[in-house]
């Protein structure tokens, strides 16, 4: 198994158990929901969260109208983070023209560029949907998996279109780059959350 085949492993595994794992750690972020919750669960009963229609808070299996569980704010984060990414690095890719093929200097710059604002787009977001989405996402978390994000993007894309011979054009390269930086810029931020 080559370093490839483990940064492939990490990109694909490591979100999706991040998630699992903060499923249960992760408690709802509206307090009176929490402490309803709480209680319902004690009481074996199903109260009403104060403030929440009753169809929205009918004990232990509030919906995610009511409070976001943990896999539906990572869904929404993640998305949010990987349209971001997409189309800021999509903006850096299209300003890539003027680079001769051998000014390994220019398509370094412009390269950096494209990674920088899809960084700064998956970070943006992510804090986009999980404030639309009600989830209280963390901005250090989102910033630190956002430059996590891309560079196991860089990795995903090395590893799908060189070594593994996936694909050769840009779209689908960049719909992987912005996916893998999208799933871990959002891992972090709900990390960062349920750790705060």
């Amino acid at each position: 198994m080559t370093w490839h085949h483990v940064l492939l492993f990490a990109v694909l595994l490591v979100p999706g158990t991040a998630a699992a794992q903060l499923a249960g750690v992760a408690a709802p972020a509206w307090p009176p929901a929490r402490a309803a919750i709480a209680a319902a669960s004690q009481a074996g009963g199903a109260p009403d969260a104060p403030g929440l229609p009753p169809s929205e808070s009918t004990g232990p299996g509030v919906t995610s109208a009511a409070v976001p569980g943990t896999a539906g704010a990572y869904a929404a984060e993640a998305a949010g983070a990987a349209a971001g990414s997409a189309l800021g690095f999509w903006l850096g890719y299209l300003n890539r023209g003027g680079c001769e093929a051998e000014d390994l200097q220019c398509v370094l710059r412009k390269a950096g560029s494209a990674i920088a604002l899809g960084t700064a787009g998956a970070v943006a977001g992510d804090l986009l949907a999980g404030r639309s989405a009600d989830t209280d996402p963390s901005l250090l978390g989102a910033i630190l998996g956002g430059v996590l994000g891309a560079a196991a993007g860089v990795g995903a894309w090395h590893l799908a279109s060189e070594e593994l011979g996936l694909f050769h054009s840009a779209a689908p390269a960049i719909i992987t780059y912005s996916l893998t930086q999208g799933l871990v810029t959002a891992a972090g931020s709900r990390l960062a959350r349920a750790l705060h």
